[in-house]
């Protein structure tokens, strides 16, 4: 999830293609936390609702996190 929403910090991502075949309503879940805590926000085009990363927001309240994340992420990638 961290490489999907790093290569789109500014556009919207759909949960369905960024999750795949998981439980219907877990995404739901997981992106209602997400939205509410304010990492993303929520945009809604005709019927879908997609979703985009606060990646300002986030650098201006957190310096250097989503850095560092990715990276930690892109290593542990690296490993398996």
């Amino acid at each position: 999830m961290a490489r999907i929403f790093s290569a789109c910090s500014t556009s919207v991502i759909n949960p369905t293609a960024a999750t795949g075949s998981l439980v219907s309503g877990l995404p739901t879940h997981h992106f209602r936390v997400l939205r509410e805590s304010g990492v993303i926000r929520q945009v809604y085009r005709g019927t879908a609702k997609m979703n985009g990363l606060r990646r300002d927001d986030l650098d201006e309240l957190f310096p250097g996190l989503l850095d560092a994340l990715l990276d930690a992420a892109g290593r542990q990638a690296g490993r398996s």
